[in-house]
Parts: structure tokens; C-alpha cells; sequence
């Protein structure tokens, strides 16, 4: 979703279903902040937005897993806001 502020709110979420024990859960949250901050904390966008990244996978992936695959997410919510930029523009008042 969009928000009004000067930077990205991400929520990551773990559920305890899947990792019953606290350190497994509290490992793939940091690893995921952590391939976040490396791909994701460009602030020099125009729009910014409310992002919840939820892990549903039951195994616990590397960390070179996750950042690519964060990567890869981010690019796509990137494409879609450029999308929806230019869709806005082209539409007469």
C-alpha cells in the first residue's frame, strides 16, 4: 500500500506455526532485515509504501537465498509503482 511519509514501513512476519522455537524465527526475521537493507532502502523514490513480508516456507532458507528472492520481489513492487506512474499520467483529466 502507499503511505504518505518520507520512507518505507516493512513489516516482517514469522509464524509460529511453522517455527515453533523463538531463536528460528528471530534468525529468518534478521536475515530477511538484513536482505532488505542490502536491496531494498533506497529512499530517493517519489512514492513509498507499507510492505509486510510474511515467511511461509517451514524450512529455514540462507541468507543468499532470501536476498534473492527479496531482490526479486522488490524489483516487481518497483515495475508495478512505475506502472501505476505512468498509467496515472496518461489518463486526461
Amino acid at each position: 500500500m502507499s503511505n504518505n511519509l518520507g520512507h518505507n514501513r516493512v513489516l516482517i512476519s514469522v509464524p509460529k506455526r511453522a517455527h515453533k522455537r523463538a531463536v528460528d524465527r528471530n534468525l529468518i526475521k534478521r536475515r530477511i532485515r538484513e536482505a532488505y537493507r542490502l536491496n531494498g532502502s533506497n529512499d530517493q523514490q517519489v512514492n513509498f509504501f507499507d510492505i509486510n513480508i510474511v515467511y511461509i516456507s517451514n524450512n529455514i532458507s540462507d541468507f543468499e537465498q532470501i536476498k534473492g528472492r527479496l531482490s526479486d520481489v522488490l524489483e516487481r513492487i518497483q515495475k508495478d509503482r512505475a506502472k501505476a506512474d505512468i498509467t496515472a499520467t496518461a489518463v486526461p483529466d
